[in-house]
């Protein structure tokens, strides 16, 4: 275990520099949202800029992943480390998986100095008027995985990548083989979402949320927060599929680290 949050460690180092940028950017934006609506006089649009911020921290994980790669890839350091390929990639994911839940932290607290603004300015009665606090959970909860697995898939395709590279005669066209894999992983995708659409297992398994925030305009009064009755749709059985995916995918990425990947 002491090994092991060594790792996380070292992967939090090598980072720091790129997270603190994206953090800085991150907190330049939620001061500029508020000039932004002092000057255009409408603070209801403080409710998109916010769903935008939070929707933005999907890319953090796999960016954040991509440049601890390309770090490992310039020093070779991880080919001769005695610990596994396993945990050595899982400490990757972990400290990456903890700067992402600490930046979407501060999304919450940006969230709350929203809430009360708008409290504030009469724009909302009620905090349930602004985000359900579900929704919040289930959407911060959303954007975790989804960062969670696509960073998953930039380390199976750097793998991937590199274990061609061992080949001379593909070494050059590498590039087209993962674009392959790519593009008929997603027409797969497709044609399963599209069979499990016409299925009723599909939407049987899926937790039903009815209370969406929306925008309406009113004249003579400009954006207004309102709060109505919508299909919002946690799909569990998809979840399950792409947990499977993820899991297969790190374990297909850690054999082949296995075989000692060189860039």
């Amino acid at each position: 275990m002491h090994a092991f949050w060594g790792l996380i460690k070292k992967d939090l180092a090598i980072t720091r520099f790129w997270y603190l940028v994206w953090l800085v950017l991150l907190f330049l934006g939620m001061i500029a949202s508020f000039v932004l609506v002092e000057r255009i006089n409408e603070p209801s649009s403080l409710v998109p800029i916010y769903i935008l911020a939070i929707s933005a921290q999907i890319v953090l994980m796999p960016i954040l992943m991509l440049f601890a790669l390309k770090i490992e890839g310039k020093s070779q350091m991880w080919l001769y480390n005695p610990q596994s390929s396993t945990k050595l990639l899982l400490a990757k994911l972990t400290s990456m998986f903890l700067m992402q839940v600490l930046s979407q932290f501060f999304l919450i607290i940006y969230g709350v100095v929203i809430l009360n603004y708008l409290l504030r300015a009469e724009v909302i009665s009620t905090s349930e008027k602004f985000l359900p606090i579900n929704l919040i959970f289930l959407f911060h909860l959303g954007i975790i995985g989804t960062a969670v697995y696509l960073a998953i898939w930039i380390l199976f395709y750097w793998t991937v990548y590199h274990s061609l590279g061992k080949y001379p005669h593909i070494r050059s066209f590498r590039w087209l083989i993962i674009m392959i894999m790519w593009f008929s992983f997603n027409t797969i995708e497709a044609i399963f979402h599209f069979i499990l659409g016409k299925s009723n297992l599909f939407p049987s398994l899926t937790i039903e949320i009815n209370t969406v925030p929306s925008m309406d305009y009113v004249s003579g009064s400009g954006w207004e927060i309102v709060k109505r009755d919508g299909d919002f749709s946690f799909p569990i059985l998809a979840i399950c599929i792409y947990t499977v995916i993820a899991i297969a995918l790190f374990l297909i990425s850690s054999r082949l680290l296995d075989k000692k990947v060189e860039v």
